[in-house]
């Protein structure tokens, strides 16, 4: 058994909640209306924006997802169903997976963006040292829980999907977590393409991978390409939008090894 041929993962349309962090982001005095904070991250609708940006991903699947996939998998959080229903319609069936939820943000994620370095300073401290493996105040890392999840998920579409094409309606930590999965990075690798500006998972990304070769159409026995397509704004989509090759998983000799470990100084520790 292998993965499906097709697996494209979409991050759910812009959320209540995403207007309120984005603007903590541009304004320090900014302060989340009455209410926010008491709410379950769970239960955030989308935005009147985000709706539309469903719609428009909606018709990157000509004749609709019926045509496209076989099964479609969905986050049990409110803007990841409301999401899938507006790419499906009314009739394309999905299957609600708890493993596909949001990354749990904890305490951290529970109080304004103004405050956090304030209230846990350890963890504002390691995730802006290392965001993979940083552990929230209450939460999950990156590199150990949603990792988790991510395979067990995986493993699950490899018993159960192999050959099938699948779509999955879920969240940007744990479509970056699945990058590093299926692409098999190295921390450095991931840490520096979460920097990178240019390869946001913006709202409606489309994370595709592929068994097809996109030239010649033959299916190949494991995942050999992905393509990334900012729906809304699809002329600022990594690689234009193009298929990349995968290559081959990699291997590293002795010294390789060594040389990767030069990159990080030692500590004079006497």
């Amino acid at each position: 058994m292998t993965l499906p041929i097709d697996l494209v993962f979409v991050r759910h349309g812009q959320s209540e909640a995403n207007i309120i962090q984005e603007r903590e982001k541009v304004d320090k005095s900014a302060r989340a209306p009455h209410g926010y904070y008491d709410r379950p991250d769970w239960q955030f609708r989308l935005s009147d924006q985000g709706r539309e940006q469903a719609r428009i991903a909606a018709g990157f699947f000509d004749g609709g997802l019926v045509r496209h996939f076989d099964t479609g998998y969905v986050s049990p959080f409110i803007r990841a169903r409301e999401t899938a229903s507006l790419l499906g319609g009314p009739d394309f069936r999905w299957l609600v997976d708890d493993r596909l939820k949001e990354r749990d943000w904890g305490f951290y994620g529970a109080v304004p963006a103004q405050d956090r370095a304030e209230k846990f300073p350890h963890a504002d401290r390691q995730r802006k040292l290392s965001p993979w493996y940083a552990q929230m105040d209450g939460g999950e890392s990156l590199a150990t829980d949603v990792f988790a999840r991510v395979r067990d998920f995986l493993g699950t579409l490899h018993r159960e999907r192999a050959d099938q094409r699948v779509i999955v309606v879920t969240h940007g930590e744990f479509m970056w977590t699945a990058r590093y999965v299926l692409e098999r990075m190295l921390p450095e690798e991931w840490e520096a393409l979460d920097a990178d500006r240019s390869y946001r998972i913006r709202n409606c990304t489309l994370l595709e991978y592929s068994r097809r070769d996109p030239q010649t159409g033959v299916v190949q026995p494991a995942l050999g390409w992905r393509r990334i397509t900012y729906t809304d704004v699809h002329d600022r989509s990594p690689h234009g939008g193009h298929w990349q090759p995968l290559g081959e998983r990699r291997q590293f000799s002795g010294a390789q090894l060594a040389q990767m470990v030069e990159q990080v100084a030692r500590l004079d520790v006497g």
